[in-house]
């Protein structure tokens, strides 16, 4: 398996790094928004484990910029953070603009909502083609599939592929 992981947003896909470093990008948050007694759940659970559905994405990004002036807020120097919110920001925008486009357009399209994935083929479509409702229903215990290392197996498995 690749270890590098992307930000999908419609048809936009954005390698952020590898897996490694993109956890370790989700515990800085973590440990940010603890040290200032905040919750952001879009971001810590729904982006980091789920998918952001366009009724999100508003609301997404006003976190994600308040979560950016946190970081510069607690002197966050690692340039590669900015560069994940960037990435993470522009994947939200495409999602919403590829949607607006086709819809303009006429063009039969479904909203594409924006995730964590793994970067690799096979991998990266496998992950596309796991219904939405499988990834709301993953516990607090359960790894992201974008972590996860028998995603093939599973999507076989469960006939997802």
């Amino acid at each position: 398996m690749n270890d590098e992981v992307a930000v999908q947003g419609g048809n936009l896909i954005n390698v952020l790094g590898t897996r490694l470093e993109v956890i370790s990008f989700f515990e800085k948050i973590a440990n940010v928004l603890e040290e200032s007694e905040l919750a952001m759940p879009l971001i810590t659970d729904r982006l980091y484990k789920k998918y952001i559905t366009q009724s999100e994405n508003q609301l997404f990004l006003e976190d994600l910029c308040i979560l950016v002036d946190l970081f510069k807020k607690h002197r966050i120097k690692e340039s590669c953070y900015f560069t994940y919110f960037n990435k993470i920001e522009k994947a939200v925008i495409e999602a919403q603009d590829d949607y607006d486009f086709c819809l303009k357009e006429e063009i039969p399209y479904e909203y594409q909502p924006v995730m964590i994935i793994s970067s690799s083929v096979p991998y990266s479509v496998i992950q596309g083609k796991i219904p939405l409702e499988v990834r709301d229903n993953l516990t607090d215990e359960d790894l992201p599939f974008w972590q996860q290392t028998d995603v093939i197996d599973l999507a076989v498995k469960n006939k997802w592929i």
